[in-house]
């Protein structure tokens, strides 16, 4: 279940003929394990105490509509890290317990490293919602493959290069 807040932001009109509203869904939610990075943000630590729900992780992403693609569309991503306790359970419940060995995981799980929080609201993907555009490429400029820029050709989508 989502927790959802939303707000209405007056754009006004303009010639590109936006939307008048956009709406902006910040999402406090346990993601599904099988689509979760173990290694990243914490989604395992209980916060029901605080949302008076049953919910999981210290996740917080701002999501919008994208009229465009017809789906949601993050503008960011933010959470707090893991821990060697979280990053331990996380990996146990991913079935990946053997990346312990790597060395950004022994730094975690003997505090070598330091924790953190992480996240920002993503330009392009800001530009991608304001120009009304289908794909990173349409506002971001990098070498991408051949096979992606025929796919976007065929839908008339032009990626910058």
């Amino acid at each position: 279940m989502l927790d959802r807040f939303e707000w209405n932001f007056e754009l006004g009109e303009n010639d590109a003929g936006f939307s008048n509203h956009v709406e902006m869904i910040v999402k406090i939610a346990r993601r599904e394990t099988r689509i979760r990075a173990a290694d990243y943000d914490d989604w395992v630590t209980d916060t029901s105490k605080e949302t008076l729900r049953d919910t999981h992780g210290l996740n917080g992403d701002i999501l919008v509509w994208n009229h465009v693609t017809q789906r949601r569309h993050e503008l960011s991503s933010m959470g707090i890290r893991v821990n060697g306790e979280t990053l331990r359970r996380q990996l146990e419940m991913s079935n990946l317990l053997d990346n312990l060995k790597f060395s950004y995981h022994q730094g975690i799980i003997n505090n070598q490293l330091p924790l953190s929080i992480g996240g920002g609201i993503g330009q392009s993907r800001t530009l991608m919602l304001l120009l009304r555009k289908a794909h990173l490429g349409e506002v971001s400029v990098t070498v991408w493959p051949k096979v992606l820029k025929e796919m976007c050709a065929k839908k008339k989508i032009v990626v910058l290069e």
